[in-house]
């Protein structure tokens, strides 16, 4: 083999074994259907939303306390999707993928046959990421603990504030689209550019990064409110 010829093959074998080593080294949950299969998720695979919670006691009791149980959302729009995630020693778990609208949200219990010790439905905005708090499984019942916190980007879509109170409302999209009413007081932090606005500057077609409290329905008591 010629000198130019084994360079641009070496050269070739290297750049494979780059590509494989990388690719090999990435771990993506995309999601499974119920038979185990991975999908790729309902959006060709991207994770835009996630959910996660603690979990802090289990009743009826189980000798793994609160370790080793799956939380699995199924997405609304793609029935036969599921995206999962399951807890260790301190109860915590998280769960990405792409299920916004009002997925269901059910705890499996890995060490009892995957029987189901609770579960219900959740409101989640296109590009949200939820946190549940602390949560207790109580014969087949989710109980939250705390306020359910959310944080999610949204364009303005109309504004009924005056002066630093009042309300927006905007709309969060990634494929569907959600308007949610956003409510305001004087403790909500607004932004933009760092500097401090009054609600009244927040202008239609805006985007905004919202931190708050999930309220009933599409709904959200806002903290912090940034212009982006």
């Amino acid at each position: 083999m010629k000198s130019r010829q084994l360079k641009n093959y070496l050269s070739y074998i290297i750049l494979v074994t780059v590509i494989f080593t990388v690719v090999g080294g990435c771990d993506v949950d995309f999601g499974t259907d119920n038979n185990g299969n991975n999908n790729g998720g309902s959006d060709g695979g991207t994770t835009s939303e996630s959910v996660e919670g603690t979990i802090v006691d289990v009743l009826p009791s189980r000798d793994s306390g609160v370790s080793n149980i799956t939380a699995d959302i199924m997405d609304e729009d793609h029935p036969n999707m599921t995206f999962s995630g399951t807890t260790g020693n301190t109860g915590f778990f998280k769960v990405e993928g792409s299920f916004s609208g009002t997925p269901q949200l059910d705890f499996i219990d890995e060490d009892n046959n995957q029987n189901s010790l609770a579960r219900i439905i959740i409101n989640v905005f296109p590009k949200a990421r939820v946190k549940l708090g602390d949560i207790r499984l109580d014969s087949g019942n989710v109980v939250f603990l705390d306020d359910i916190t959310v944080i999610f980007d949204a364009d303005l879509i109309e504004n009924d504030c005056i002066d630093n109170s009042g309300s927006v409302k905007v709309e969060a999209s990634n494929g569907n689209t959600i308007d949610v009413l956003v409510q305001i007081t004087n403790s909500t932090d607004l932004e933009r550019d760092n500097d401090n606005i009054t609600c009244n500057e927040l202008l239609k077609g805006q985007t905004l990064e919202i931190s708050g409290v999930l309220l009933v329905g599409n709904s959200v008591e806002a903290d912090r409110i940034v212009v982006q």
